[in-house]
């Protein structure tokens, strides 16, 4: 097998004076792991559009307690025009008994270029409605074919009261502003989280992967892109050790489903994610293009 490090153009980076790990990190606090159900979602493919292109799961409902990063609810994007594209915003919509200040930040990740495409931070971010908009400092710009994949994360304050365990939230994906618009069916709902009392251990590593394109024929390549937090080490079977969060090209050797397998360590335990990507026979079907179905799990100490 042939791969390649694939070098991504992040052409905003600088705007936003923030960094990936930066911004969502925090010391000594604890991490839900990504851990994905199946969801079934349809993307939409047609042409001379933005397609809303669902990955294969959703985070999955979880206990998480204060000082924790959660991820909220995963989506992508895929400019099916002849022309480019641009995404400028998203809308969420938060449901729940959760109050508003018990988050810091929410932001937005787009895991194929790993780094933070918009944040909103404090009590302020939801109006009367419960909704949410993030804006992209830079609108993104996609080329005709491209794809980008998204996480939404939030940040939950290590100094929430004892009185507001038992409290939970959720956010949905309620719209996604682009030109041309975007196709697909919302909302996109994401996970439940209830709130826990603190725990002392060590931040569990999450983890998230995905392929694009989803189905090839023999002898194409595809692009795995993969994103994690607390993790030290990495290892993708059929790569071999990687750094924690980055990219590749690399080129299925034959005609089957290739499961590409992502293993995160870090002091707090171990994650799990996995990716896939079907290699078709010469003849035997069209490509296929859009977001590659991607899945999180988490392990160690975390909830799994």
């Amino acid at each position: 097998m042939k791969s390649h490090h694939h070098v991504l153009a992040v052409f905003f980076v600088a705007l936003l004076s923030v960094s990936f790990v930066g911004v969502f990190s925090k010391p000594a606090v604890a991490q839900t792991p990504l851990v994905v159900t199946s969801q079934s979602g349809a993307s939409a493919t047609a042409s001379n559009s933005l397609a809303l292109v669902l990955p294969s799961g959703q985070p999955q409902d979880a206990s998480v307690s204060p000082g924790t990063d959660v991820p909220l609810v995963a989506f992508g994007i895929k400019n099916n025009s002849t022309t480019a594209a641009t995404v400028s915003s998203i809308t969420l919509h938060k449901s729940g008994t959760a109050p508003n200040a018990l988050f810091s930040n929410v932001g937005l990740v787009d895991t194929t270029a790993n780094y933070l495409a918009a944040e909103v931070s404090g009590a302020t971010i939801l109006n009367t409605t419960q909704d949410v908009t993030l804006t992209f400092p830079v609108p993104l710009h996609l080329a005709p074919g491209d794809a980008h994949t998204f996480v939404v994360w939030g940040n939950i304050v290590a100094s929430a009261p004892t009185t507001a365990q038992g409290n939970t939230f959720s956010f949905a994906l309620n719209a996604v502003a682009g030109a041309p618009a975007v196709a697909g069916t919302f909302p996109v709902t994401g996970a439940t989280y209830v709130l826990v009392a603190a725990t002392t251990a060590p931040p569990a590593p999450v983890c998230y992967m995905s392929v694009t394109p989803s189905s090839i024929f023999v002898g194409d390549s595809v692009t795995i892109r993969w994103t994690s937090r607390n993790a030290t080490a990495a290892n993708i079977s059929s790569i071999g050790n990687v750094a924690p969060s980055g990219s590749l090209n690399t080129l299925p050797s034959s005609a089957r489903v290739t499961v590409f397998q992502g293993t995160f360590t870090g002091p707090g335990g171990t994650a799990h994610c996995s990716a896939s990507v079907t290699v078709n026979a010469a003849g035997s079907g069209p490509g296929g293009t859009g977001i590659g179905g991607g899945t999180g799990i988490g392990g160690g100490t975390g909830i799994g």
